[in-house]
């Protein structure tokens, strides 16, 4: 069975009153996976080291964004007083992470955003360049490699949305606003010949009369876990939870419940590519942290394939 319905089945079956928030002391060299942080359990606690947590000068817009083997990470910064976000990189060399810095293809002017790695090597990026685009960067180590635009047909009275996913089809999730920021709902674009010239509207079961935006759809387009502001929850926004059925259609979505929604704004989520930790960000006094969670498996978490 896919691990990743392991993971939203330990969403939908753990409820407990209170969050984690584990502050690791930090040393001044980050070793081993995961910036080397101590794996989490069933509880969700602080991703990030302290010395990479929202403070007076940024915060985390999104949640980091890790190679398929594991060893970098992109992830974006919303600088302060200055209402720009930037994309940064970290990269391990041996069991040693370097210090975060700026992506070279990244312009603050631009209010670059949600890189998704495609493989190794290439990433997806959110851009004002273009005219508000969907990017794509070829050779992350080549500073000779330029972003260039998908050819992407976004429906008239719609502004496209800074958060997306990609499956390995090909098929990008994407948040639609419209033009007056009244409304926002997730579309699902196919790629034909390379263009993305249609966009659906997820049906009734995804998409509410309140903002739906953040989608996350699994590499096999088997779960969907998005954000929401729909009525019913448990504070600003909440985070939702879809399944895909065999005929193609998306059944209801359901509120991931009080162990990861709270009074506060949850929002961004996304899976490892090792579908072994859930990460998504949570509002604080100094603005978002990412937070994960692991998953394990056993006989009472199995859902019907």
């Amino acid at each position: 069975m896919n691990k990743l319905f392991f993971v939203i089945a330990a969403m939908l079956l753990y409820n407990p009153l209170t969050f984690c928030q584990t502050n690791q002391k930090d040393s001044p060299v980050l070793k081993g996976p995961y910036l080397g942080q101590k794996p989490p359990g069933m509880t969700p606690e602080i991703f990030a080291p302290v010395s990479l947590q929202a403070n007076e000068t940024w915060f985390w817009h999104g949640s980091p964004s890790f190679s398929p083997s594991g060893n970098e990470i992109f992830f974006v910064k919303y600088i302060k007083g200055k209402n720009v976000t930037e994309i940064f990189r970290m990269k391990m060399k041996g069991q040693t992470w370097g210090a975060p810095e700026n992506a070279f293809f990244s312009k603050a002017e631009y209010r670059d955003n949600n890189p998704v790695f495609l493989g190794p090597e290439t990433l997806l990026f959110y851009s004002n360049r273009f005219g508000g685009s969907i990017c794509r960067i070829e050779k992350i180590d080549d500073p000779g490699s330029q972003p260039v635009a998908l050819a992407f047909a976004v429906p008239a009275g719609k502004t496209l949305g800074k958060q997306f996913s990609v499956t390995q089809g090909g098929s990008i999730f994407v948040e639609l606003w419209n033009n007056d920021d009244s409304d926002a709902d997730i579309y699902c674009c196919k790629p034909v010949d390379g263009k993305y010239e249609v966009c659906e509207r997820l049906s009734a079961d995804i998409n509410s009369t309140a903002y739906d935006f953040n989608p996350y759809v699994d590499p096999e387009e088997k779960i969907l876990v998005f954000a929401s502001q729909r009525p019913g929850g448990f504070g600003k926004t909440d985070l939702y939870v879809s399944f895909r059925n065999a005929d193609g259609t998306w059944t209801r979505a359901v509120n991931l419940g009080p162990r990861f929604n709270s009074a506060v704004e949850e929002s961004f989520p996304t899976i490892t590519p090792d579908g072994k930790y859930f990460i998504f960000c949570r509002e604080g006094e100094l603005g978002f942290n990412p937070y994960w969670v692991s998953v394990k498996i056993s006989e009472e978490l199995k859902l019907k394939e």
